[in-house]
């Protein structure tokens, strides 16, 4: 049986790449090679701005922008219903769940997971061999390095008073740090490299590399040793 997708003039379809039905391929939108499109999904949708033709971008933003295509690197796994707008770079190897959704001038490296309706609100840059797991919700300008763990339910804010026209202002998360089921992370907190919150935190201010944290607000209790940082690398990376 055939299936029934549409792929627009101008797009670039590695070998050995399969599409499922109904899914829709922009023309701005590179598709590299062993890649499997699951089916009722959207790679290369137009941004707001591009759908409104405004040129309007809060200045925060202006660094984050991403010129190149929709790229979709190699042996990767889009599954059904995945939504992945336009200048947005997906690396090699990485797996989407169902229902995801990728805003525009994302930025996400090899070897990762954006899990099942994951959604990363754009302008967001996320690192080699990092987990998002079922249900996170990630606001604008946020940046995750790599080796990093979102449980499932994390949700992260960027606008501190709610005010209509700021905002943008997201946590950032460094490298190898883990975040347990349904922890919240407020603006501007930058969490320390290979440090661990537990689940339903709420991470209020700062917390230092290798910190072990958890409560309502979230207060550090101990410290990660070298070996047990170590230990998840290896896990994460091999």
């Amino acid at each position: 049986m055939l299936e029934n997708y549409i792929v627009k003039k101008g797009a670039k379809i590695g070998k050995n790449v399969s599409i499922g039905h109904n899914s829709l391929i922009y023309s701005d939108v590179i598709i590299q090679e062993n890649t499997r499109i699951g089916p009722n999904c959207i790679i290369g949708h137009p941004s707001k701005a591009t759908i409104l033709n405004s040129k309007k971008l809060d200045p925060k933003l202006q660094k984050r922008l991403l010129t190149s295509k929709t790229v979709i690197g190699k042996n990767s796994i889009i599954r059904s219903g995945t939504i992945i707008y336009s200048n947005v770079k997906l690396g090699n190897n990485c797996n989407t769940g169902h229902n995801a959704v990728i805003r525009e001038h994302t930025k996400i490296g090899n070897n990762c997971i954006i899990g099942t309706n994951v959604v990363l609100n754009g302008f967001t840059k996320i690192g080699n061999f990092t987990r998002i797991n079922t249900t996170c919700a990630l606001p604008q300008s946020t940046i995750i390095g790599k080796g990093v763990f979102l449980a499932p339910l994390v949700a992260f804010s960027d606008n501190k008073n709610v005010v209509m026209g700021n905002g943008n202002e997201a946590p950032i998360i460094k490298d190898y740090v883990r975040l347990g089921v349904g922890t919240i992370v407020l603006p501007n907190i930058t969490i320390g490299r290979g440090s661990l919150v537990g689940s339903g935190s709420v991470v209020t201010k700062d917390i230092p590399s290798m910190s072990i944290c958890y409560g309502n607000p979230a207060i550090i209790k101990s410290k990660i040793s070298k070996n047990e940082l170590i230990k998840y690398k290896m896990s994460v990376e091999h």
